[in-house]
């Protein structure tokens, strides 16, 4: 299970697919969820993009910090944009969902 360190909080990702192809996704689940919502998308798409999973914090393998700072837009916006990067920069396509269902 691989972790980064997103503002000193261990956070869970996971990527498919070769890192160095120029198309990258990164999958976002909503509120209450974790990256397994996605279950076998990115590994389906990964034979076209490279693709990445989060857990953002407080959901699913990631760490549950007290600290309120982390549960905002901007806090998740920073766990986002650590992961991608990874050290490099790169474009990358969003995939969200809210968590809300349609009928």
């Amino acid at each position: 299970m691989p972790f980064t360190d997103v503002k000193g909080v261990r956070t869970f990702y996971e990527e498919y697919g070769d890192p160095t192809n120029n198309k990258h996704v990164l999958f976002i689940h909503g509120l209450g969820d974790s990256s397994a919502t996605w279950s076998d998308i990115p590994d389906a798409l990964s034979k076209y993009f490279h693709t990445i999973t989060v857990d953002l914090i407080g959901f699913g393998e990631s760490n549950k910090p007290e600290k309120a700072d982390y549960y905002t837009i901007k806090g998740y916006g920073f766990i986002n944009i650590d992961v991608i990067n990874n050290g490099s920069t790169f474009d990358a396509k969003f995939y969200a969902n809210d968590g809300s269902i349609k009928d």
